[in-house]
């Protein structure tokens, strides 16, 4: 009986052991414990342990039991079964509709686990049973998942492509990894899981099962966007359609402005497109967003201008396109005004601004004539017009005529009018009884005043000049009120303020040279160091100066190597100038220690072969360091003929009307105590026939 039994048992182990060795996935059976192996035609075969525990004798026969255990989702039958030692047995595992089978285990070790829904049926085999087992079994809802694959891309799944309605079981929890790649042209429009939209990067989408559904990828053509501009002006551009489908056409029509031509329609690269029979442009098979540029030309005109005698004009360009402008510009020489500016025959001056004449929105050719005429005359109302005035004056015009019609203040720095004695100013300034308030001039100009000098031929008169401050620290510098230097007649002028030169200094003029100053005053404070004098710091050259008085005071810083002169009317007078009925009330001091001899007086610092009749310093200090100095003249010298003094006076704190009289010539000075009786009795005799004289007063108003 036991060698019956050991035979059976022996043959089992060699069917186990031949069915191990003959099975093709030997290489994939998993290490320890008792040997199992899942067969492709789903069945796993566990072989005997080898092990018998038959001691020979007539035992009675060993069994084993086998259970089987199921999951959800199918069955592993028999639930239990009973086996004799020695004896084959197995389990059949299989799943329910719409499942598969998931893994199986006997006795606790993984003896299969699916690697896709394809697996519904299983066998487990014991044959030669020598123990007890178990087997568990559990299942995974299978989905059946669809493609719908729309026109314009390719889906890829497992490195293959996937056809459009093509369908695949999967287990539930699957996790389905796939490529969508759109054509040329196209781009993905939308990848759905049934209702779901799958999000991707890249390309590539990932889904977990756990339903049946449809995935559908859909494509779209990618969309391109067309747009148009103008560079520059001229017209409009428009593009039909402005969006486009890859490979489509737009139509872009192009339309000039009035006056304008088309110059060139061009892509982003600067190709040309080219006109259609219709006048539209077409951009064909767009593969990409585009930029059309698009270019006008106007239609140009000619514009000719003429300028006559005393000037000239200018255009900004002789071509001009269609509605387009040019400037006219109109330069006067100096001393020249604009006359007339002529437009194809209509008479445009007044659009003339600034000496611009504007051209705007030419439609046709146009031929421009200018004409100018001399400028004789200038009526100044504002500060700017006067500056206007002297600017004509500096740019040739040296005669050109001025009238004040009201008063003007002074804002910036004022440049003299007439630069200098071989550029002088030859007109007639009228201030017409207005006052000019504010004049400054600062800086080195050696001539400096409203007038830096003052011609043969020119004259100023009836000007109030009020809180000037005329400076010049030129070497030889010349500063008065009215003018630096004169040669021309000054009339009924008078200033207040401030003058001053390193050299000559007057309060109305520092140099007159010949011809006349009538009827003119200064209050002004008056410093120099050469010639200075309160109305003026020389006259000569048979200059007169008549009816004229000073009231500021004078006041000189000695020279280091030249004679200073200084009085309160006038500081030298020279040969043959007469000054006639003038006065004087401010102080004459001065300082310094150079080596210059000082000559000081109350009405002139020098009278060197000169005229002074009727003359007067009526009171303050009339003083120097050392020299000479006089009440009246500080010095009476024969330069070039015989000095003269006739009924002159002074009430200052000199002892001697003449602080030196070299010429030794007889004359008439009178001190006085402060009465200005005699002197204006003296004054208005001289003045006789001249239209002017003195009401009595202290000081003496002249009429």
């Amino acid at each position: 009986m036991r060698i019956k039994r050991w035979i059976v048992l022996s043959l089992a182990a060699a069917l186990a052991t031949l069915m191990l060795t003959g099975c093709p996935w030997d290489q994939d059976r998993p290490g320890g414990g008792a040997s199992s192996q899942p067969g492709g035609d789903g069945v796993i075969v566990v072989p005997p342990g080898g092990d018998d525990d038959d001691d020979g004798g007539d035992d009675p026969p060993v069994t084993h039991t086998i259970t089987a255990t199921a999951g959800t989702g199918g069955t592993a039958q028999p639930a239990t079964q009973t086996v004799t030692a020695g004896q084959d047995a197995s389990v059949a595992v299989a799943a329910s509709d719409g499942y598969c089978i998931q893994q199986i285990t006997v006795d606790g070790d993984v003896q299969f686990t699916a690697a896709d829904a394809s697996r519904t049926e299983y066998t487990v085999q014991f044959p030669a049973v020598d123990a007890s087992h178990t087997v568990e079994a559990s299942f995974a809802q299978v989905y059946t998942v669809t493609a719908s694959i729309g026109a314009g891309g390719t889906v890829q799944f497992d490195g293959q492509t996937v056809a459009d309605g093509a369908s695949a079981a999967f287990r539930a929890g699957d996790t389905l990894t796939f490529t969508v790649e759109p054509d040329s042209g196209y781009q993905i429009a939308s990848v759905l899981a049934g209702s779901e939209a799958l999000r991707g990067e890249n390309g590539s989408y990932t889904y977990t099962v756990n339903s049946s559904c449809t995935i559908a990828v859909t494509f779209q053509k990618l969309t391109y966007t067309v747009t148009a501009k103008v560079s520059g002006t001229g017209g409009k551009v428009s593009v039909s359609p402005e969006k486009v489908e890859h490979g489509g056409s737009v139509t872009i029509t192009v339309t000039p402005n009035e006056g304008y031509t088309v110059d060139s329609v061009r892509t982003a690269d600067g190709t040309p497109l080219t006109l259609n029979a219709d006048g539209t442009y077409t951009l064909a098979n767009v593969t990409e967003d585009q930029t059309i540029t698009v270019t006008f030309q106007q239609q140009t005109y000619t514009v000719t201008v003429t300028a006559g005698a005393g000037g000239t004009a200018s255009v900004s360009s002789n071509e001009v396109e269609h509605g387009g402008s040019v400037t006219v510009t109109v330069t006067p020489d100096g001393g020249y005004i604009v006359d007339k500016v002529d437009d194809n025959g209509t008479d445009v001056t007044g659009q003339v601004t600034n000496n611009t004449y504007t051209l705007a929105n030419v439609t046709a050719d146009h031929d421009i004539t200018v004409t100018f005429q001399k400028l004789t005359s200038y009526t100044v109302t504002t500060s700017k017009q006067l500056m206007d005035w002297a600017e004509e004056v500096r740019k040739g015009n040296r005669s050109l005529d001025c009238t004040l019609a009201a008063d003007i203040t002074l804002t910036e720095p004022w440049t003299p009018v007439g630069t200098d004695y071989q550029n002088p100013y030859t007109g007639t300034f009228d201030g017409n009884n207005h006052t000019i308030r504010g004049l400054t001039v600062t800086g080195s100009n050696e001539y400096a005043g409203l007038f830096g000098c003052i011609g043969s031929g020119g004259t100023v008169k009836n000007v109030k000049l009020e809180d000037v401050q005329i400076t010049s620290d030129h070497q030889y510098g010349n500063a008065g009120g009215v003018a630096g230097y004169s040669r021309g007649n000054i009339e009924n002028c008078s200033v207040s303020g401030s003058v001053s030169s390193n050299y000559s200094a007057g309060g109305v003029v520092a140099q007159q040279f010949g011809n006349s100053i009538t009827k003119c005053s200064s209050s002004a404070t008056v410093k120099g160091t050469a010639e200075v004098g309160g109305v003026a710091g020389k006259t000569d050259n048979s200059a007169t100066l008549t009816a004229c008085y000073a009231t500021g005071n004078v006041t000189f810083e000695r020279a280091s190597t030249i004679n200073t002169f200084a009085g309160g009317v006038v500081g030298f007078n020279g040969t043959g100038s007469i000054l006639t009925a003038c006065y004087a009330t401010g102080n004459v001091t001065g300082s310094g220690s150079g080596s210059g001899t000082i000559y000081v007086g109350g009405v002139t610092g020098d009278n060197a072969s000169g005229t002074l009749t009727a003359c007067y310093h009526a009171k303050g200090t009339v003083s120097g360091p050392d020299g000479a100095t006089g009440g009246v003249t500080g010095r009476n010298y024969n330069a070039l003929g015989d000095p003269v003094i006739t009924a002159c006076y002074w009430k200052n704190d000199q002892a001697e009307g003449i602080g030196y009289n070299q010429a030794g010539t007889t004359v008439e000075t009178t001190k006085v105590d402060g009465d200005w009786t005699d002197a204006v009795t003296q004054m208005n005799a001289a003045l006789s026939g001249t239209g002017y004289s003195y009401q009595q007063g202290n000081p003496p108003k002249l009429n």
